[in-house]
């Protein structure tokens, strides 16, 4: 058998080992941070959209108030010109 390395085995196989163990926790640590990522994109996501829905909802009741307020001061003004119309008769 030809041996491709110049180093004995018993140091390869020392070497190789912590190479294959410091690989695997680098992955693991990066598997873990990814996975983390990924939930805190879904709960970003999740919670635009309720914001979204939120800002919607509050926007259709500021244009009911706007209108609300718009016919009471029509309203008034409707009263106001009709109170001074039969004051001057």
């Amino acid at each position: 058998m030809d041996n491709a390395y110049k180093s004995p085995a018993r140091k390869l196989v020392s070497f190789f080992k912590s190479s294959r163990d410091s690989w695997k926790e680098k992955f693991q640590n990066l598997k873990i941070k990814h996975r983390n990522l990924e939930r805190r994109h879904e709960y970003a996501s999740d919670n635009i959209k309720n914001l979204k829905e939120e800002v919607r909802q509050l926007k259709s009741q500021i244009s009911k108030k706007t209108e609300d307020i718009k016919k009471k001061n029509l309203n008034h003004l409707k009263e106001t010109t009709f109170l001074k119309k039969a004051s001057n008769h």
